[in-house]
């Protein structure tokens, strides 16, 4: 939105709230009874309660689904100058076994002491500023399990140390620890070309589950113009989705574990000829060349999965803004570097707003971006020359009514991705969402087309304490 500041979130409300696998439960409990236990002996603790009734159709592939969820929010001030801030949620989920979890979402002591802010424990931090992808926002991971655009956050521990004032900052991260991006499994959106192995996923590593990733970030506001430097160094949150022979499937090499090398495999899986060979074949006494690549071929075919795959990389970022009146210009870029190759990204657009409009309160704006990516997967394959029509409409009423909608175009003519988010207050205590989003182009029979057939609906009533 025209006039944010990057040391502030991104606009468009509150942010949807990641998730954790389910033998969770118990720390949720755990957490939760800790949090109400502070709220009885705590004067200065502010809790919030929150619950939600969500329902979605699938209209592509003709079905439906439904879901609860509930949230809960401590901010509890023991002492001038510090706080501490639990936040846990809830979802169950009548079809996608993957979406019914509980999860500590944040769970971090911070104390304050000059132009020194700490913070420790797991918290979400959202860096970054354009519409259409948020390049640069790379400490936490995403939850694509929860809403397929990214905005879903998973927390992350930290140990963050925060130097400055009102318009400069250096933000300097500590991240213990690596959690894997949550993807659609079996009733969710997505149609994989082949099983997602989650079982089967790798995190390359040095130093294994006891690694750490370090990151920092510079920002500040000169008149006009937000500028933000970024520095990433360890497990990048975006996987590569591989395909691979499974384990057990009797091919070279998945004796272990799942075999990445296809071809090779295969290959070795090809029995050996010999002097007779061609004679045998000749008086049909053994299959043919042609006879023996077809029948890999099928075996290969029904043992494929997909496997994701992590590699640390080292990625540089750069966020800036220049606002001037009612126009708002806007880039994100990024070099990084993963498995010694470097590849670049960027974002870049602008946001024009009207103010005033029809009655005098309501506001529209037009947003403009190009996207160029020269690291292309199978999941971020549609960001790799796309370019962002869309707007932002709020009619600035006692009900917060606002929408914002738009479509991704890939300029090679890939497909289209159209998609729109609207919002209203009911009363204080209600609140009415809605979320639409529909892939069309495209060519059906590419496999790596993962979202030809999830296009989705979705409502949610939610109900604030």
């Amino acid at each position: 939105m025209a006039g944010s500041r990057l040391s502030t979130p991104r606009a468009g409300g509150a942010r949807p709230l990641p998730d954790l696998p389910q033998r969770s439960g118990r720390a949720l409990s755990r957490a939760v009874f800790a949090a109400l236990t502070l709220v009885s002996t705590a004067a200065r603790a502010d809790l919030d309660l929150r619950l939600e009734a969500e329902t979605r159709a699938f209209t592509a592939q003709a079905r439906g689904d439904a879901a609860l969820a509930a949230g809960l929010r401590l901010d509890h001030g023991p002492r001038p100058g510090e706080a501490l801030v639990l936040e846990a949620f809830a979802r169950a989920d009548a079809r996608e076994d993957a979406r019914s979890r509980a999860d500590l979402r944040e769970a971090y002591y911070e104390a304050r002491a000059g132009a020194l802010t700490t913070r420790l424990g797991a918290r979400r931090v959202y860096w970054g500023l354009t519409e259409a992808r948020h390049l640069v926002d790379t400490l936490n991971q995403s939850d694509l399990g929860d809403d397929l655009d990214g905005e879903t956050k998973l927390g992350q521990p930290m140990l963050e140390f925060v130097f400055g004032g009102e318009t400069t900052a250096l933000s300097l991260y500590a991240l213990p620890g690596f959690r894997e991006r949550r993807l659609p499994g079996p009733g969710g959106p997505l149609v994989y070309p082949f099983p997602l192995a989650l079982e089967e996923t790798r995190v390359h590593a040095d130093a294994g589950v006891l690694h750490a990733d370090y990151a920092a970030r510079a920002s500040g506001q000169f008149g006009d113009l937000d500028l933000a430097l970024s520095w990433f160094d360890g497990i990048g949150r975006e996987p590569d989705i591989l395909p691979c022979l499974r384990q057990g499937s009797g091919f070279p090499g998945t004796e272990d574990e799942a075999n990445c090398a296809v071809l090779d495999s295969v290959t070795a899986a090809a029995p050996s000829p010999n002097l007779l060979t061609p004679l045998l074949q000749a008086l049909g006494l053994v299959p043919s060349d042609a006879e023996i690549a077809a029948e890999l071929e099928q075996r290969a075919y029904a043992n494929l999965v997909l496997v994701p795959v992590y590699d640390r990389e080292r990625r540089l970022g750069l966020e800036a803004q220049y606002i001037a009146e009612a126009l708002a210009l806007k880039f994100e870029g990024l070099v990084r570097e993963t498995r010694g190759e470097r590849s670049y990204a960027a974002v870049a657009g602008f946001e024009y707003s009207w103010s005033g409009l029809f009655d005098g309160a309501q506001d529209l704006g037009l947003i403009v971006e190009a996207l160029r990516d020269t690291q292309a997967g199978l999941l971020s394959a549609r960001y790799d020359h796309e370019v962002f029509l869309g707007g932002r409409w709020s009619l600035n009423d006692v009900a917060n009514s606002q929408a914002l909608g738009g479509v991704l175009i890939d300029s090679t003519g890939a497909g289209q991705t159209w998609s729109l988010e609207a919002s209203r207050r009911l009363d204080d205590d209600w609140k009415l969402g809605l979320r639409l989003r529909v892939f069309t182009g495209g060519d059906p029979n590419d496999l790596a087309n993962v979202e030809k057939d999830a296009d989705e609906l979705r409502l949610t009533l939610e109900r604030y304490f």
